[in-house]
């Protein structure tokens, strides 16, 4: 037997109140510019950038709240001048180098510059 509950409009403000705050407590996620920064900032991208490498990015959005950023020195002394393909979750800001998800990048300047840029953005939850 199915049984049928009728809320009324009380049950609806209800449930669209609750539906409101989950959505509000939730991060924004990253925009491009951030995720592009983040990526600007992995070691193998300052480790370039120290040896006067130029660095340029390439953002492309792949769905599921992920972000694929190819990282490449523009002016390399030798080879492709490819850093890596790094895959970003645009909701935490998590790095990893891989499609896969399964060798993720972390540092103490990145949790920072995640931290920096939701605070910049009126982005309320912060990662330690």
């Amino acid at each position: 037997m199915t049984q049928v509950v009728r809320t009324g409009a009380a049950g609806f403000l209800f449930h669209a109140t609750v539906l409101l705050c989950f959505s509000a407590a939730s991060p924004k996620p990253f925009t491009a510019k951030d995720v592009q920064t983040l990526v600007a900032n992995v070691p193998d991208a300052l480790l370039v950038k120290r040896r006067g490498g130029c660095l340029a990015t390439d953002y492309s959005d792949i769905g599921g709240n992920l972000a694929l950023v190819q990282l490449r020195n523009l002016c390399p002394k030798g080879g492709s001048g490819l850093i890596g393909n790094y895959v970003v979750d645009l909701r935490s800001g998590r790095i990893w180098e891989d499609v896969d998800q399964k060798k993720e990048i972390d540092s103490r300047l990145l949790r920072k510059l995640r931290n920096q840029l939701r605070a910049e953005a009126g982005r309320s939850r912060t990662v330690k």
